[in-house]
């Protein structure tokens, strides 16, 4: 498993655990009996999967700092595109709240901003859409990490659309992807699905390949 598959299976593993403050999940010391000792804020979430999936930053074990101390550290960045990308949100040029993107649209967050927990600081562990968090005014950083790609081949149909509808504001009616396939089949730039491969994955190679040169034409 790569290390990006690794930060995102460790941070959808969070996905309902307690918001604590000053906590890091799996590395918490002393915790409170009352509470999960899974639990953790925003920057010690970040911290604690990073380091469980043995990622590195700057050829070193991410210390654990603050959410503002990351954005410090991070390149800016307009919108995410790899696992590890973080997005802050400031007041008054402080960074107060962090959250990691895990790939495939979403970000994963300790003081979840759903419909009955609107402040960070409170609530649990929950996952954004990379469009929930750009209408919240995130700002995107990147540290320098070696997290390396995510492995898609296991992508669902329906994952590789979203992607497609966020990133690239496509949105394909199914005749349109079984057209645009053979058309690719027939101009041997693509092969067609082998037995038990996954469909979803290659019909969303469809989906991706077309959808980019429709943009890249547009811009042309």
């Amino acid at each position: 498993m790569s290390k990006a598959n690794k930060v995102r299976e460790l941070g959808l593993s969070l996905v309902g655990e307690p918001y604590s403050l000053g906590n890091e999940s799996w590395y918490n010391i002393g915790w409170e009996p009352s509470k999960d000792p899974r639990a953790s804020d925003c920057s010690g979430l970040i911290y604690a999967v990073l380091r469980k999936a043995g990622v590195l930053v700057d050829g070193r074990t991410l210390p654990r700092e603050t959410a503002h101390d990351y954005y410090k550290r991070a390149k800016r960045i307009s919108k995410p595109s790899k696992v590890g990308d973080l997005a802050f949100f400031l007041k008054n040029g402080h960074a107060t709240h962090v959250a990691l993107y895990i790939g495939k649209g979403e970000t994963v967050e300790a003081g979840y901003h759903g419909p009955n927990n609107k402040y960070p600081g409170s609530g649990y562990v929950g996952t954004c859409t990379v469009a929930q968090m750009r209408a919240r005014g995130a700002i995107w950083g990147r540290l320098n990490t070696d997290i390396g790609e995510l492995e898609e081949d296991d992508m669902t149909e329906d994952e590789v659309r979203a992607i497609v509808r966020e990133e690239l504001d496509v949105v394909w009616a199914d005749k349109e992807i079984a057209a645009a396939q053979k058309e690719l089949v027939d101009a041997d730039i693509l092969s067609t699905p082998r037995q038990g491969h996954n469909k979803g994955a290659s019909v969303g190679l469809v989906m991706l390949i077309a959808a980019r040169l429709l943009k890249r034409i547009k811009k042309g």
